[in-house]
């Protein structure tokens, strides 16, 4: 089964830790 409520929660989630880690840098 295809679960895009999950996928998008990982993506959401991967896209925090990016921008913290963005954050990080500066």
């Amino acid at each position: 089964m295809h679960q895009p409520l999950a996928e998008m929660k990982a993506h959401v989630r991967a896209a925090s830790d990016h921008m913290l880690l963005m954050w990080a840098i500066f």
